[in-house]
């Protein structure tokens, strides 16, 4: 593979400095100067870097002379940590300063003014558009080495950076060779002794870089000077090429793990090439192409190819040799260079000559919100002098607001620790970062990076089946992952939708052809793919269709088939859910992900009534397709029947058979038999006895039903399918024409049919063919499945009984339990869960009984995290565990997976573990699944005290749970804002009955450390709630329940967290009353419930007017002041502003359940098409804002609870807006826009007067669609301006209010 490099800037340069400089080449010698506006001084030691047998030749053979070596290596006294490789030169000094922060700044001979004179510059960062590398991403924000700040955010994932352990390093030795072309001696002034002088200095720099950052040294072995033209190549690949055969053919009497060529810009774009992963083997060779073979950092770059190191490392300094060309090795590249050197067993040799700072690899860890992390920052660090290190320094405050501390002397060998303790009012997961200092003993430092992944063990979802009756499940856990009871009842179809609206199609597939039962035809958009916009109506945008039922209909799923074409096979679709014939945001939808692309397949979810529905496509199965004629075979509505199945009849009479399909195979409860007629066809004449006339059935259920339909699944051969049949029915066992009967219509005979029918009584029942379909051609007629139904009611199939731990669920039919879009459950890729059930069969389970988990039942078993019986013993995620599952008996089943290792357990006992990988699942939760391989497995017997947790419990907590488990489900919420200073609080116990430890205070650790001594214990009871008086406003307070259980177990809760609400005293008011006409609107003041002034970027145009916009509409009983806010609509300025709430009178926080409101006037005058003029609040700390009003010429709503942009703003005429923002402390925070024009209208006497969003005088203008914002928004914010650098429009803003009603904001 060849790699190209990256262009080298020219440095910025400072004034010229005269140096007092040695006559030859001393030992030792140091000069002065000024550098960063401070005066020190070079202290420089002469260090060769030639090997013993050093070669010098030409093209002719080897140079006799060789000239001395002119390298040197130092500090800079007075400049703690930065150190230097130079070159002393009869025309003056050459000199690199590695700086501290890692910025370079090098010294050069000035030509111009000779005399010692000298010019100090700054070494740029690197620009990297010269990489060929196809596919290589570059960040953009790699500006320059950067110390402190990264500019660059960290990889995915932890635990890349791994170097040797402290006080077991090895230094290595590795041989270089250079070829300086013809282009390089015309450089350095055709001179042997200058060139060997310029490779030698290049060669400096690289040597202690990699010396410093890898724990590499380059020994020099032999310098080749081309005299004369000798290479003919004109471009960077093939002189690489000829350069390659050249050392290969000719110069193998140079020893060496790789080589450079050094030559000119070549003219194709490419400043470097070299081979990857070759060194010290073949191919082990570099070229650089660039300013007639000079840039050290380039040499870096390609050398480091030559390591095997791509373009990596942009993070965490910025950039490095590998992004960019920096001397500067990044933590991936120095783990691929020691490694490849200890692979080639380079020699080892002392430490490094020169005092060079330590490397500080960056370190990611994971740790608990809940706990103190201690880091051994130090472990993966090194030093090339092999001076012990040490942590001098580290940010006491990380990114996300976590403290950090120094841990003296607690480490390995009394090496000293970083001590990391999250914020303890956020709640994980989320990723912090803090950087600290590595120390020698001479002071030189080197700042790196920790990366923590911080995550709150949360559980997700308990069911414990306490409601009593119903088919709601409540989630005790405090997740709202509420499951519903909804196996029995079956799915049917409606009639279909007629089309209303579509995307373009090819012409012979339209979109009618979904509806037209008919596996033959399809619905395909023209080539358009997926849809761009949501909700879009342009029929070249995508493909999606809009649909329209006669009357509003109850829909709980649909029937899919996809296209044959495998190109154009879906992903996913959304369905969208109108009660009218306009579809907006905040109708209801569904997301549907394909999960068999070649049947007819149901997909079920949660019912919704609507008479429009719109399907659009989002995902591709193969987004890389040269096709996008998305679309689909079939497509069919259903609704849930309100049925379940009864158990199978008995068999009294029936036509003859094929043998060996008989028509006991029809109500087996297994849809892989059939029963087949013996070639009969369908009935000669109702009712007909004769065995041989026709096909036909009859049955015996013991007693007289209510029957409510059937569920048919007709013959896998489709030349043998029925279109109609009818069903008698009797309370004897014989039949006649006055019994009565139902006439059944059968369609998409592929899929199981239900077919429901107003209810029938009847002992006896008779089933018959009286037409088949008709382009089936054979009599051999018959069925796979046919299962009789009833109302849910009369067989609910579950009931609540007393079970282990008060009520269980007790399962007598085709039951199963689901939550499908349940939150914060931990589905990706390998992350860690525990699944928790109890179980007790009352008959032996048949395969592929899957018994609870998460994910969906259609994928593959290995990824499932569910339990599923198979030969009768237990497996989880398709591994077995050969443990058999007892019947009729209480069983707890745990499965524990910590990222890597998967653990199930019986009763708390391991009962099988497994290295074991899981990509990431759906995100819905099951108990008693379909398995769609086993269709017809089906438990019956008593679930309890179902559970999923989004860590990986080890032995000692699944114990626990056996005990009876961890206090959980808090209320308030963890982390809730805005509670009552008398609270009421109240939690989900434990099983087994325990009693209560209840601790409480204002100071987390405390309450974490605290026991029964402790001041923070409470008082111990049985009741898990407890009410609190007389807390502090606006307060964190921590609590923890433990349980204490009758066997002597205490097991500890989770520390729990609210902050208290603050009453409001005020209304924010803003009347931009204060200052003179035309002051500028930093630092003015007025109003009410403000900390400060506002705080506005200097000369941006924010200015205070005196006058009237007229603010208000007629029926307002609100005064306006004398003043208003103006500025030009212009962006060449910034163009926001804010000021701070005094957070003693008033508290707007999204993280809990809350209402606010906000008001304001806004005017656009002038032609400007994209005026901005919006109002609204800012959460400094995290930069999230909620703003409303005019945006780029439409009114809209941005920032934290969605963006939603609607209507031009109307010019000219002042308008007043209010805005209702609603909080939802688990839920999404959403805001309504109402606007109103002062001189024609008059605002409604109450929000409650307002509904739903469009242009009617009783709607809402915007809705937002919705986002969960836990932010305290503590600064008034207004965002104006325009969209273009001149103009002479203006926008306005004035009146503004935040309150906490709509009273409060209009006065009504």
């Amino acid at each position: 593979m060849l790699t190209s490099s990256l262009l080298l800037l020219a440095a910025l340069q400072q004034a010229p400095v005269q140096l007092d400089l040695p006559a030859g080449l001393p030992e030792r010698f140091q000069t002065t100067l000024e550098l960063k506006g401070r005066r020190v001084d070079l202290v420089l030691k002469r260090r060769s870097l030639r090997a013993e047998g050093f070669i010098l030749q030409n093209t002719e053979g080897p140079i006799e002379k060789i000239p001395p070596s002119r390298t040197y290596f130092g500090f800079v006294d007075g400049l703690p940590g930065a150190t230097v490789a130079a070159s002393l030169e009869p025309r003056g000094l050459l000199a690199s300063v590695f700086m501290p922060d890692d910025s370079i700044w090098r010294l050069s001979p000035n030509e111009t003014y000779g005399n010692g004179w000298h010019q100090i510059a700054k070494a740029p960062p690197i620009p990297m558009e010269m990489c060929g590398v196809d596919g290589q991403t570059w960040s953009a924000n790699s500006t320059g080495p950067s110390g402190r700040a990264a500019s660059v955010p960290p990889p995915t994932g932890g635990g890349l950076f791994v170097s040797p352990f402290p006080w077991d390093w090895n230094m290595r030795k590795s041989r270089i060779a250079f070829d300086a072309t013809y282009d390089y001696w015309l450089r350095e002034g055709q001179t042997v002794a200058g060139v060997t002088a310029g490779v030698e200095y290049q060669l400096a720099e690289n040597n202690l870089v990699c010396s410093r950052d890898a724990m590499v040294s380059y020994e020099l072995t032999g310098i080749v000077i081309r005299q004369a033209q000798y290479y003919v190549g004109t471009t960077s690949g093939a002189l690489l090429d000829e350069f390659r055969i050249e050392w290969d053919n000719n110069q193998g009497h140079i020893p060496r793990e790789s080589a450079v060529v050094l030559e000119d810009y070549q003219g194709d774009g490419i400043a470097g090439l070299a081979w990857v992963g070759t060194l010290g083997g073949g191919h082990a060779y570099a070229g650089l192409y660039w300013d007639r073979g000079y840039s050290p950092g380039i040499i870096a770059h390609e050398i480091g190819h030559n390591w095997g190191c791509g373009h990596i490392d942009c993070w965490p300094w910025g950039g490095s040799a590998m992004c960019g060309s920096w001397l500067l090795y990044g933590p991936g590249s120095t783990d691929l260079i020691q490694s490849r050197a200890s692979w080639l067993n380079l020699p080892i040799i002392p430490p490094y000559a020169d005092a060079v700072r330590p490397y500080a690899d960056p370190d990611w860890t994971a740790t608990d919100a809940q706990a103190d992390l201690l880091v051994d920052a130090l472990d993966n660090d090194y030093d090339a002098n092999m001076e012990h290190i040490h942590v001098s320094g580290t940010d006491p405050v990380s990114e996300q607001g976590g403290t950090v501390s120094i841990a003296s002397g607690v480490g390995p060998g009394g090496r000293d620790l970083l001590l990391y303790e999250p914020d303890r009012t956020r709640v994980g997961n989320y990723t912090d970062t803090f950087w600290y200092a590595a120390s020698d003993s001479g002071g030189n430092e080197h700042w790196t990076p920790v990366t923590i992944d911080v995550t709150d063990r949360k559980m997700v979802a308990e069911w414990a089946f306490e409601e009593g009756t119903g088919d709601l499940v409540e989630d005790t856990s405090g997740s709202n992952n509420q499951g519903r009871i909804h196996g029995p009842s079956l799915l049917a179809e409606t009639a279909d939708p007629s089309i209303v609206l579509d995307c373009d199609t090819w012409g012979w597939s339209p979109s009618r052809n979904l509806f037209d039962n008919s596996t033959g035809t399809e619905f395909a958009s023209a080539n358009q793919g997926v849809v761009s916009t949501n909700l879009t109506r342009d029929p070249l945008d995508g493909t999606w269709l809009e649909m329209a039922f006669s009357a509003p209909t109850d829909i709980a799923g649909i029937r899919f088939m996809d296209r044959a074409n495998s190109g154009d096979w879906l992903s996913s679709f959304r369905l969208w859910f109108s009660t009218d014939n306009v579809f907006d945001l905040n109708d209801p939808w569904v997301d549907i992900s394909v999960t068999s692309h070649t049947e007819l397949v149901d997909y079920p979810f949660d019912p919704v009534n609507a008479q429009f529905v719109r399907l659009e496509v989002t995902a591709q199965d193969n987004p890389n397709s040269n096709s996008h004629s998305l679309g689909g075979c079939e497509l069919a509505f259903l609704f849930e029947t309100g049925l379940t199945e009864f158990s199978p009849p008995s068999i009294t009479l029936s036509s003859n058979a094929l043998a060996g399909f008989p028509s006991s195979n029809l109500v087996d409860e297994d849809s892989s038999t059939e029963f087949i007629s013996n070639n009969q066809g369908t009935v000669g004449s109702p009712l007909t006895q004769d065995p041989s006339n026709g096909t036909w059935v009859e049955f015996d259920f013991g007693a007289t039903l209510d029957i409510g339909g059937v569920q048919f699944l007709d013959r896998l051969d489709n030349a043998a399918w029925t279109k109609e049949s009818r069903l008698w029915f009797s309370n004897s066992p014989g039949f006649s024409s006055s019994n009565p009967v139902k006439v059944l219509n059968h369609a998409n005979q592929a899929a199981k049919q239900v077919l429901p029918f107003a209810v029938q009584q009847g002992r006896y029942l008779r089933w018959e063919i009286s037409k088949k379909e008709m382009l089936s051609w054979k009599n051999s007629l018959g069925g796979s499945e046919l299962t009789f139904l009833t109302d849910i009611n009369n067989n609910p199939g579950f009931n609540r009984v007393p079970g282990l731990h008060g009520d269980c669920l007790e399962v007598t039919g085709s039951t199963q339990v689901s939550a499908e879009n349940a939150t914060d459950v931990p589905s990706s890729a390998n992350a860690p869960f525990t699944i928790n059930l109890f179980v007790n069969p009352s008959t032996s389970l048949s395969d592929g009984t899957l018994l609870g988990g998460f994910g969906s039942p259609l994928e593959s078993p290995s990824n499932q995290r569910m339990f599923e019986i198979v030969g009768g013993s237990v497996r989880f995620a398709g591994l077995d565990t050969a443990w058999p599952l007892p019947l009729s008996s209480w069983t707890m089943l745990t499965a524990s997976h910590d990222g890597s290792l998967l653990s199930v357990y019986a009763d708390g006992v391991e009962i099988g573990n497994w290295s074991h990988t899981f990509s990431a699942s759906s995100n819905e939760l099951h108990l008693l699944a379909k398995n769609p391989n086993f269709p017809d497995a089906r438990f019956l017997g008593k679930l309890d005290e179902f559970a999923v947790w989004d860590w990986g419990m080890s032995g000692v907590e699944v114990s626990e749970l056996l005990s009876g488990g961890a206090a959980h489900g808090p209320l308030p919420f963890d982390t809730q804002a805005l509670v009552s200073t008398s609270p009421q609080l109240e939690w989900a116990s434990g099983h087994n009955s325990p009693l209560h430890n209840i601790y409480f205070g204002t100071n987390f650790q405390s309450v974490r450390n605290a026991d029964t001594s402790s001041p923070e214990f409470l008082t111990q009871q049985g009741s898990n709630q407890i009410t609190l008086n007389n807390l502090q406003d606006l307060t964190w307070y921590f609590w923890r329940v433990d349980e204490v259980y009758p066997n002597g177990d205490t097991i500890p809760g989770r520390v729990w967290r609210f902050r208290t609400e603050l009453p409001w005293t005020t209304t924010v008011y803003e009347g931009f009353n204060d200052g003179n006409d035309g002051d500028h609107l930093d630092g003015l003041a007025g109003g009410t419930a403000f900390a400060a002034p506002w705080v506005v970027p200097a000369y941006n145009g924010y200015k205070h007017r005196t006058g009237s916009i007229g603010a208000y509409p007629s029926n307002l009983p609100l005064s306006e002041a004398d003043g208003f806010f103006e500025r030009k609509a212009v962006s060449n300025l910034s163009m926001e502003g804010g000021r701070d709430l005094d957070q003693t009178q008033v508290n707007v926080d999204l993280a809990g359940d809350a209402l606010y409101y906000l008001s304001f006037a806004v005017k656009l005058e002038g032609n400007e098409q994209g005026m901005t003029a919006m109002a609204g609040i800012k959460d400094p700390s995290s930069g999230n804002t909620l703003l409303v009003g005019s945006e780029a010429g439409k009114w809209a709503i941005s920032g934290s609870t969605g963006d939603i942009t609607g209507i031009a703003t109307a010019k000219g005429r002042t308008q007043f807006v209010v805005l209702r923002i609603q909080a939802k402390g688990q839920n999404v925070d959403q805001c309504w826009m109402k606007v109103y024009d002062t001189l024609s209208e008059t605002v409604h006497q109450s929000d409650s007067l307002l509904s739903g969003m469009g242009s009617g005088t009783n709607e809402w203008d915007l809705i937002s669609p919705g986002l969960q914002s836990s932010g305290n928004f503590t600064q008034l914010f207004i965002r104006a301006g325009g969209s273009k650098t001149y103009s002479t429009s203006k926008v306005y803003l004035d009146e503004i209010r935040i309150g906490r009603t709509w009273t409060d904001v209009t006065g009504l």
